[in-house]
């Protein structure tokens, strides 16, 4: 089978919608035999943090125009060579959308759709008019047209429903690279100073100023802590949080530029907890990656893991100031071997089910379906 998959942002500032997007790419050619080809747009953040696999054919452009819309004129022509079975659109209201649609018309090939998230509440509200006109031209017509849309979980589910009702709508989660095996996970015991792990994009949604106040209370009480905020961010993101630490006098606070490859996996692994205070998330792949690396995580009810609460490998409850303080002080007043051991189920769980073995099946299934 042959699958392109079209998305307009390659470059790290798509944080996790690249990574998903080549972790699925990737696990189809190499296990699926599949002839793959991403066809996306860069920019003066490489895609060599992502790490595709050899035998993925990467078509990558320099945008024209603004980046969020990636919008590359030899893309058609590359895609209409390519001759793919099946156009696999990753992202709204881009140049994905706006050529892979007549793509998958000329060729009379079905085309699916992956929103990632871009049909939440908190997404329609930016730039809603520009949105509005996207829609009305382009983008109903593309779900009026797509064989299957693919969603990541329930709540993404109802969001499709609310904006489009289309007729076939499958969910399957996005998968999680496993990158060592068990013999290779050091216990993390001992360390004088733990750490709290914030790891992703700094942004106003991700709730890293709710944290901070927290942080302005929660500090004294675990002197032995420290919080690392790593990740990249536009300049008044970045403003704002250092100027909550300075009006606070907060201590023990680190902030990391971008980090990737090696560099992020040993984040995760000299980090004794991870957080993600969100006020909205489609799936939240950087979730999946700390657990899998036995990394537990206290994660706000605005992204879908609620399944931490039912594996015991960490706490899902709401952004609301008392209740996250009351979780996060749970957690960091546990024992390094108490965190290891809801660690290590959080790992079990990802292996049991978000190994990309298991995600590309099912996306192979319905892949054939509509065939």
């Amino acid at each position: 089978m042959r699958v392109a998959h079209i998305t307009a942002d390659l470059s790290k500032y798509a944080a996790g919608l690249s990574v998903a997007v080549a972790g699925l790419a990737n696990s189809q050619a190499n296990r699926l035999d599949y002839e793959v080809g991403i066809f996306g747009c860069d920019s003066a953040f490489t895609v060599d943090h992502i790490g595709f696999c050899s035998k993925v054919i990467l078509y990558r452009y320099q945008s024209i125009g603004p980046r969020s819309l990636g919008f590359a004129c030899k893309l058609t022509s590359d895609l209409l060579k390519f001759n793919p079975d099946i156009v696999h659109v990753h992202g709204l209201w881009s140049s994905s959308i706006f050529f892979g649609r007549p793509a998958a018309e000329i060729m009379k090939v079905p085309l699916v759709i992956s929103p990632h998230g871009m049909l939440c509440d908190y997404s329609l509200k930016r730039s809603s008019l520009k949105k509005e006109i996207f829609s009305f031209f382009f983008q109903r017509k593309a779900f009026s047209q797509s064989r299957l849309i693919h969603v990541t979980c329930e709540a993404e589910l109802a969001e499709v429903y609310r904006y489009y009702h289309a007729d076939d709508v499958v969910v399957i989660p996005n998968g999680v690279v496993d990158t060592r095996s068990d013999k290779e996970i050091a216990p993390r015991l001992g360390n004088r100073i733990r750490t709290l792990l914030y790891l992703g994009r700094i942004h106003e949604k991700k709730g890293l100023d709710v944290l901070l106040r927290i942080w302005s209370r929660i500090s004294y009480m675990h002197p032995d802590w420290e919080l690392r905020i790593v990740g990249f961010g536009d300049s008044n993101s970045l403003q704002n949080l250092t100027d909550i630490v300075k009006e606070l006098s907060l201590q023990r606070v680190t902030f990391v530029g971008p980090v990737f490859g090696d560099q992020k996996l040993q984040e995760f692994r000299a980090a004794s907890l991870f957080v993600l205070p969100t006020r909205n998330e489609n799936f939240g792949l950087v979730v999946a990656e700390s657990l899998i690396e036995q990394l537990p995580v206290l994660c706000s009810t605005n992204a879908p893991w609620s399944g931490l609460n039912t594996h015991e490998c960490g706490s899902w409850v709401s952004l609301e100031d008392h209740s996250f303080f009351r979780a996060l002080d749970s957690l960091m007043s546990k024992s390094d071997v108490e965190l290891e051991l809801m660690g290590a189920k959080g790992r079990l769980w990802m292996l049991e089910e978000f190994a990309w073995s298991s995600v590309e099946s099912s996306m192979d299934e319905v892949y054939r379906k509509i065939l």
